[in-house]
């Protein structure tokens, strides 16, 4: 079966083709083309460079409305480009309240951990040791107390305040917010307001 191409335009070519009827050379307008059929192999030495060929939502090989310009910004897309938009967009700050002691997991990554004002007991938040919880280098976790104190602690690795180099334990007080970033395979940088 040919697979044919209604074209609207064609620098001086007819207005229907297979593809095995082009040359080398020829121009299509990629705004007009229209391919039909059921083609199950296309051989990509005979496409012509700025032609996007899709498949449609029954799976048949369509063309796409792209502009050039819009193909040069997909140079270097190696995944799913939703994918890696929704890795690098803007998003909310998800939050993870606690009202009891309380040791990271791994899908606190990114997130807050919030003492709420209703709980008016001091707690401990815990960073667990890379060997049981690998977060990956550059996370970051926001602790925010709204009432009381949270000791902010870490098992076994390192947690270093920052400015000053001191590591251990930290204190956070009431109405205090504070940052971890994870900056080796064993070690965290905090800084934050009401740290001490």
């Amino acid at each position: 079966m040919a697979l044919v191409l209604p074209l609207k335009s064609i620098a001086g070519i007819g207005n229907a083709r297979t593809l095995g009827e082009f040359a080398p050379g020829d121009q299509i307008d990629p705004g007009y083309v229209d391919i039909t059929g059921a083609a199950s192999s296309i051989l990509t030495s005979n496409l012509t460079q700025g032609v996007v060929l899709v498949s449609d939502s029954n799976g048949k090989v369509t063309d796409s409305p792209v502009t050039g310009g819009e193909l040069g910004m997909l140079s270097g897309v190696t995944a799913a480009i939703q994918t890696q938009l929704d890795g690098k967009a803007t998003r909310e700050v998800q939050q993870n309240s606690r009202s009891a002691a309380y040791t990271l997991v791994l899908s606190d990554a990114g997130k807050h951990i919030l003492h709420p004002f209703a709980d008016n007991s001091a707690r401990t938040f815990t960073i667990p040791a890379n060997s049981s919880v690998p977060f990956p280098i550059g996370t970051t976790v926001w602790f925010v107390n709204e009432r009381n104190t949270v000791t902010i602690s870490i098992a076994s690795d390192t947690l270093t305040l920052s400015p000053g180099g001191s590591t251990g334990n930290r204190t956070l007080a009431a109405n205090g917010m504070a940052m971890a970033l994870k900056i080796t395979a064993t070690k965290w940088m905090i800084s934050g307001y009401g740290l001490s």
